[in-house]
């Protein structure tokens, strides 16, 4: 009955209803954004796979400049790798390559969500796959890896050859459609699950990393470990260390230079990148932040007055219905309940909007699956956050009203303007 009046009130209002939808829908739209930014900021510094303050990419100070692998040989390589290994500010290190795992559906029928979940459109693609980190043993014992379920590489997975069998770990979103033991493709044999909500390093000279929840860790065979092509790519594009506190990082990268080579590398600390990131993407934000606490000021703003404004005109409505028994509190509840009502279709409207206005950077970055500063997305935390602005601007502004109610007395409200 309550929930009718409400409606009622709103709808004899309507003008006045209209504009705070409009506001809510605009406004809220805005804080999703900006809420979606500093989400993104609060997975990069806690859901690593690889410790930020010790973990150190071996980079280039200019990729754009070519190095000439014929001018170098696999011995070189290997003396700088076995002086990085005996450094005394040298933990581990280790080495990888991105990959992906085509699916192929003649092996065995798969459901057909997950291979739509699993195929890029944007790119003019339509082949299912799986995004995939390949691993040497020393990154394995570098990453040291707790799987949720099954268990982790052992010595043996990497021996095997690329093409053959091989034991692979996958992301936790594959628990809906995989068990232990189950072989993708009849080669992939999965031996467990990686944790959920992680990410790790696919590419040492960018800022974009690879989610875990839907991609996989596959062993690096000896045949391609040993390779000196793909070794002399990995040396250049994909070496990770983890140091010792306070290491010396200018003897290091000493260490690291290939003698003739025409790119110069140098070690950069993965938690001080990700940080200079997020600083940098909070200057440019920060008109965003101004706009959501615009809105949030002017939201409450809003409503106080309108719902005072609502209050006074319906004087007689009031007074009536406390001479008929009705309680203050009461009153005030069917208030709290207007607001309600238009704070939720208003956040309802705004979250529609948000997924129009944004629904390219939704589908890239639900196709490239990776975790950025701008890895839009619409899932429960976003929602629950964004409910979350909802109640406090509701539970501010009707705090105030309820301090103006308050100090009505009935017989001020018998009259009114109705």
């Amino acid at each position: 009955m309550r929930t009718i009046n409400a409606l009622k009130a709103l709808k004899n209002r309507w003008f006045i209803s209209l504009l705070l939808l409009i506001q809510f829908t605009f406004g809220l739209s805005i804080i999703t954004g900006s809420i979606n930014i500093f989400y993104n900021f609060f997975s990069l510094h806690n859901h690593s796979l690889l410790d930020l303050s010790s973990t150190y990419l071996l980079t280039s100070y200019d990729p754009t400049i070519k190095t000439y692998e014929e001018k170098f040989n696999t011995d070189q390589l290997n003396q700088i790798y076995d002086k990085i290994q005996k450094h005394k500010d040298v933990i581990s290190y280790g080495t990888y390559y991105d990959d992906k795992i085509p699916i192929s559906t003649s092996t065995r029928t798969l459901n057909k969500k997950m291979l739509a979940d699993l195929t890029t459109t944007i790119f003019g693609l339509n082949q299912p796959e799986i995004n995939a980190i390949v691993i040497d043993e020393n990154y394995n014992r570098l990453l040291n890896l707790q799987v949720e379920e099954g268990k982790n590489f052992s010595k043996k997975s990497f021996t095997s050859k690329r093409s053959g069998k091989i034991n692979i770990l996958v992301g936790p979103y594959f628990k809906k459609y995989f068990r232990l033991g189950d072989v993708i493709n009849n080669q992939y044999t999965i031996i467990g699950f990686l944790p959920k909500d992680r990410y790790i390093v696919n590419n040492n000279s960018t800022n974009t990393y690879l989610k875990l929840d839907k991609a996989a860790i596959i062993p690096m065979s000896q045949d391609i470990y040993n390779d000196y092509g793909n070794m002399f790519l990995r040396f250049h594009q994909s070496t990770v260390l983890k140091l010792r506190p306070n290491a010396d990082i200018d003897a290091l990268n000493q260490l690291v230079q290939l003698k003739g080579d025409t790119l110069k590398m140098y070690l950069k600390n993965l938690g001080q990148d990700i940080h200079q990131n997020i600083t940098d993407s909070t200057y440019s934000e920060i008109p965003q932040i101004l706009l959501g606490a615009c809105f949030i000021f002017f939201s409450v703003t809003g409503i106080v007055m309108t719902t005072i404004l609502s209050i006074i005109i319906r004087k007689r409505e009031f007074g009536i219905k406390l001479v008929l028994g009705e309680s203050k509190s009461g009153l005030f509840y069917q208030i709290f309940l207007e607001n309600l009502l238009i704070g939720i279709a208003g956040t309802i409207l705004s979250l529609f909007y948000f997924i129009w206005k944004y629904q390219k950077l939704l589908k890239i970055s639900h196709d490239l699956n990776v975790v950025s500063v701008l890895d839009f997305k619409f899932n429960m935390p976003i929602l629950f956050l964004v409910f979350l602005f909802l109640f406090i601007i509701i539970l501010i502004s009707n705090f105030v009203i309820f301090i103006f109610f308050k100090k009505l007395e009935p017989k001020s409200l018998i009259g009114g303007m109705e």
